[in-house]
């Protein structure tokens, strides 16, 4: 049986994937610095210092390949802060896991080391990158410090991930969807990409000891990119609510929101941004559409 470390056990993501790859018959091991998580059939290593390689070393020990979900995002923080999280940690814990013999290191990028909140055309793993702010830029640095460890590492570069008690961006629009009135998006058909936290765990386990997933980088997205309007509509039928959803002209919604102080929503629902995950699929990845 294959022996799985996943990094940042204590996220929305990871407490679905380890349930996921324990029962797709997977030794599971979650690092976390809480320790009160639970899991059922799941192994649960406190980590107390992150940075600390004695802690990381005995965690690699055994371990085949590692899941690293680690991270600082969803919350103000400085660039100083993010590359120490999302770049440093994620090479320390690279290397870390390369003097232990593991065979593989997945790196949960973001598609934020690609592009902004908006991307005028479909975005695909061979774009130059333009990350988006502080956030996207250390998650880049994270990418190219893998890539010299000499440790077999894959790369995925999510898209916004949804599913129940989602965080970011979907968490946001969630949210506003469960609002008991009626709701001004119903006019917005510019296209965004999310990511289903079902396909998610089948994206992992389609690279997990791929031999034809060693040494790249995958982008990853539901296979439909949907209009904002359509995805308002998807979460209110999600919430047992009806659409009831409202034309309002883009602009003046832009101007609303600017207004409101909340032009940084407008930034994540006024924009493009699809991505293509036919690369990902080209190596066996079969995600479900909604």
């Amino acid at each position: 049986m294959k022996r799985i470390l996943i990094t940042g056990g204590g996220g929305f993501v990871a407490r679905h994937l380890a349930p996921y790859l324990c029962n797709a018959g997977f030794d599971v091991v979650v690092a976390s610095r809480n320790p009160q998580l639970k899991f059922d059939d799941v192994r649960i290593s406190t980590v107390t210092t992150p940075s600390a390689m004695g802690e990381w070393a005995q965690l690699m020990d055994g371990i085949d390949a590692v899941v690293h979900l680690a991270g600082l995002a969803h919350r103000p923080a400085s660039a100083e802060e993010h590359d120490r999280i999302n770049h440093v940690l994620a090479a320390e814990t690279a290397e870390a896991a390369k003097r232990a013999g593991v065979q593989q290191f997945i790196l949960v990028s973001s598609i934020a080391a690609q592009s902004g909140p908006s991307a005028s055309g479909v975005l695909k793993e061979t774009d130059t990158p333009h990350p988006g702010g502080d956030y996207g830029a250390a998650k880049l640095a994270a990418e190219r410090a893998l890539a010299k460890t000499g440790i077999g590492f894959t790369i995925l570069r999510p898209v916004v991930i949804d599913g129940p008690d989602a965080k970011g961006n979907a968490a946001t629009l969630n949210s506003l969807a469960r609002i008991p009135l009626p709701l001004p998006f119903g006019n917005l058909t510019n296209r965004r990409s999310t990511l289903s936290v079902a396909n998610f765990n089948s994206a992992i386990a389609a690279v997990l000891l791929n031999p034809k997933a060693m040494g790249e980088t995958f982008i990853a997205a539901d296979p439909d990119a949907l209009t904002v309007t359509e995805m308002f509509a998807r979460a209110r039928t999600r919430a047992g609510q009806s659409r009831n959803l409202f034309g309002v002209d883009p602009a003046l919604l832009k101007f609303g929101l600017r207004i409101a102080g909340r032009g940084e929503l407008w930034e994540r629902l006024g924009g493009s941004l699809v991505a293509d995950s036919s690369k990902l699929m080209g190596i066996g990845w079969s995600p479900e559409r909604d």
